[in-house]
């Protein structure tokens, strides 16, 4: 094993990084010391947030972007619908590989991505090694409490990444399912809670809809996309008709909206989550 000031110079030192380890690892407080350490020597790292339900950078089920030396302010979104990869894989690959790329556009470097608690399994190392190859990582961290990852390792490892196996700190704090959720629902929250009504006509721009169709869906959470697919915003449906969509979002262009991309998630505007459809 590694010691955790190793892996976080390696880190710096590296192109790309992906941060990895089940639940209650310390994943994220690895992510924020190496931002820290990014910061203290004036290095632009770029900081990807792949955890879609307990968030650093952006709400809760999307992919942030935040470059370091800036208070970790959100530069980007990408919206998934979804608080685990679990259910949305492609979205989330697409998402991570989406937001690298624009850190490296920017001139970034090293990008850094913290990835989901979804690590162990077969579908965790599809996942894994899915966005190590669309990234091109050259390095990942793998946070263990034993030796759980050693599948994920030794794949990882048939590629070159340079993997380095630390293990998580003792004072790694076990979070409940409840918390977790109530963490979610204060993000939610805090994102909607300067949002206004928007009204478009169905017309005006295209829909990836839900099963069933949004009239029967309120409360369901909405990626507003431009023309290049970028998110703008994420929204929650309010109401629907054949012929328009009436969304709560926080304010931004409406004019640059061309696509509304349905979530599976539905959520209040206080935050509660009301379940998947």
């Amino acid at each position: 094993m590694r010691s955790w000031g190793e892996a976080t110079a390696r880190v710096l030192a590296s192109r790309t990084a992906l941060v990895i380890g089940q639940p209650d690892t310390g994943k994220t407080t690895f992510f924020l010391e190496v931002e820290t350490l990014a910061r203290s020597v004036g290095m632009a790292a770029g900081l990807v947030d792949g955890d879609l339900g307990q968030k650093t950078i952006g709400p809760p089920c999307t992919v942030g972007f935040a470059v370091s030396g800036e208070s970790a302010i959100t530069q980007a979104i990408y919206f998934v619908g979804d608080t685990t990869p679990a259910f949305r894989p492609i979205e989330t690959v697409l998402g991570v590989h989406r937001l690298a790329g624009e850190a490296r556009r920017i001139g970034c470097r090293p990008v850094v991505v913290d990835t989901s608690g979804l690590a162990g399994g077969a579908l965790g190392a599809r996942l894994k090694s899915a966005k190590a190859e669309l990234l091109g990582a050259d390095v990942a961290v793998i946070l263990e409490r034993e030796d759980e990852l050693a599948v994920l390792a030794a794949l990882l490892e048939s590629r070159d990444i340079e993997v380095l196996r630390v293990t998580a700190p003792d004072k790694a704090r076990k979070i409940s399912a409840r918390e977790r959720e109530e963490n979610r629902r204060k993000a939610f929250a805090n994102y909607f809670r300067n949002a206004v009504r928007i009204t478009m006509s169905l017309g005006d721009v295209a829909m990836l809809p839900p099963d069933g169709g949004v009239q029967d869906h309120p409360g369901l959470l909405v990626g507003l996309l431009d023309v290049s697919w970028a998110t703008l915003a994420m929204g929650v449906i309010l109401g629907a008709t054949d012929r328009s969509i009436e969304i709560l979002s926080p304010p931004h262009d409406v004019e640059k909206i061309r696509l509304i991309k349905a979530g599976a998630l539905r959520v209040s505007p206080d935050g509660i989550e009301l379940g998947r459809i």
